[in-house]
């Protein structure tokens, strides 16, 4: 089989988001790869070699090309050099490990698919003399750094011949090829990304942040809170609040010195609030004997159960309120801070569509979870059609 293995070795350090290739803060490095008799690199100035963009030859020739985690790589050779795999030219050995354990190794690693098999692991001198020590990927001598990328692409191109002759066996072969498949467009719809519009999403943040202000001030009345005591967002104040319980408060009181200065100090209080509901059994926490559970489902118990109108009243606010706060701690406020952790300065948002997640093997979205939105949500996202 006309085999060729291939891996990208990036900087992480800079945007410590592990070398995600959508982020301009990221540089690659280095790019190796095996075709069974031998090892060709090319790098990024000002490492001497080859440089990456002339490695598109490699890339333009009859055969099924192999690489571990491969969506990472097609990622990094596309930025690069341009090139796009055609379909059924990719072999991802993460895919296929997954398909031949039948997806009860989540996300498995290079060293655990190549410990299934007996053979050899990843050198770890880069990620413990370098990485490990906050070295980056550039700064690492260049001998050691092809060494090490080198024997993650031989170990690569030796695992996917065991998995091919494996899957043939099996009956996995066309399985695991047509994965790889759905691989190559997935990695395009990833590339291209879904438009958000940030800005949009941080004013819906302020709006909904009034909303939930508002609520506070009006649960704290109905609740006796006069000082203002409790948080909302917290389980032991809400539980407290529920089902009877002590919230601590600090009091500030002015202490005089001798020499006549003053300074504010604070000692701590407890509040003892009645109780409203009855805890249900699944209340329960195995963590506290005082507090327990506020979670939504817990609330959608109480809600089951016949309540006057003030307790009513008190849940839906309480509903309401864990509602709003999620939409603007998930998404207003949540895929923002993901455009600074991951780089994007497009507009646009780079999600994961992981085929190695989900034990089912059902498709997954990850960072952010696009599969999961909710209809305001929605409204921050924008169509490259209209």
């Amino acid at each position: 089989m006309n085999l060729f293995s291939f891996d990208f070795e990036t900087t992480c350090k800079t945007a410590d988001n592990f070398g995600h290739p959508f982020d301009q803060r990221n540089r690659a490095v280095l790019l190796c790869g095996y075709d069974g008799e031998k090892s060709v690199s090319y790098w990024e100035p000002p490492f001497i070699g080859p440089s990456i963009k002339e490695s598109v030859s490699e890339f333009q020739q009859d055969r099924l090309y192999c690489a571990f985690n491969a969506k990472f790589d097609i990622h990094w050779l596309r930025r690069e050099t341009g090139f796009q795999f055609p379909l059924g030219s990719i072999w991802c050995c993460q895919v296929a490990e997954t398909v031949l354990t039948r997806q009860l190794s989540k996300m498995p690693s290079l060293n655990e698919a190549l410990a299934r098999y007996g053979i050899g692991q990843k050198l770890d001198v880069v990620k413990t003399e370098y990485w490990d020590k906050g070295i980056d990927t550039d700064l690492i001598p260049q001998d050691v750094l092809e060494n090490y990328g080198s024997t993650d692409a031989i170990l690569t191109y030796q695992l996917a011949l065991l998995q091919i002759a494996e899957a043939k066996e099996r009956g996995m072969y066309n399985t695991i090829r047509m994965s790889c498949c759905d691989l190559i467009i997935l990695a395009d719809m990833e590339w291209n990304g879904m438009k958000f519009d940030v800005e949009k999403a941080k004013d819906l943040a302020i709006q909904t942040g009034n909303r939930i202000a508002l609520l506070d001030e009006q649960l704290r009345e109905m609740v006796g809170d006069t000082m203002g005591i409790v948080s909302f967002d917290s389980p032991q104040h809400l539980s407290a609040v529920l089902f009877g319980g002590p919230v601590k408060y600090k009091k500030p009181y002015v202490h005089l010195f001798k020499n006549g200065n003053s300074k504010v100090r604070h000692t701590v209080e407890v509040m003892e609030f009645p109780r409203i509901f009855v805890p249900p059994k699944s209340a329960k926490l195995k963590s506290s004997d005082i507090y327990y559970s506020t979670s939504v489902p817990v609330f959608n118990v109480l809600a089951k159960q016949k309540l006057n109108r003030f307790k009513r009243l008190l849940l839906d606010k309480l509903l309401e309120r864990s509602g709003l706060e999620q939409l603007r701690g998930t998404y207003y406020v949540g895929i923002p801070k993901l455009f600074d952790k991951y780089g994007w300065t497009d507009g646009t948002i780079h999600h994961s569509l992981n085929q190695t997640v989900a034990v089912t093997g059902r498709l997954s979205s990850s960072t952010p979870n696009l599969q999961n939105q909710s209809e305001e949500s929605k409204q921050c996202f924008v169509s490259r059609f209209e």
